[in-house]
């Protein structure tokens, strides 16, 4: 068994790269000037390494969840608590020739990032 340690090495690096991989995947990374921007960047540090957004849009959500109390006399009651959450979308625009990227933000962290469709003409990356 002289493969062992090469074998354990193989192994620990494939799961490396597979952590990698997933964490800097494109549905959470955005690449702007050479960096990346990934989920839970401040909107300040996207702004910074992105330029301005071609759209901002402001949107609520609401938020629901069940609660289960028990009484001192033993019944138990269920409510339901429901919170307004205001989340920032951006919208950039690179160009007819890369694909345009909507960012969402809450509480001035980044939530998610999606992929659009091709960008239009006249607008080029930052």
């Amino acid at each position: 068994m002289t493969d062992g340690p090469h074998v354990k090495t193989a192994l620990l690096t494939t799961a490396a790269v597979a952590v990698i991989s997933l964490w800097a995947s494109p549905s959470q990374a955005l690449s702007c000037r050479d960096r990346l921007v990934v989920v839970g960047d401040s909107s300040a540090r996207v702004a910074e390494l992105c330029g301005d957004p071609t759209q901002i849009e402001q949107r609520e959500i609401a938020r629901s969840r069940s609660l289960r109390r028990v009484l001192p006399d033993g019944s138990v009651v269920y409510d339901t608590v429901t919170v307004t959450v205001v989340q920032e979308v951006w919208t950039y625009d690179f160009g007819p020739q890369r694909f345009m990227r909507r960012l969402v933000f809450e509480g001035g962290r980044l939530l998610g990032i999606e992929t659009l469709g091709y960008g239009s003409a006249g607008h080029s990356p930052p």
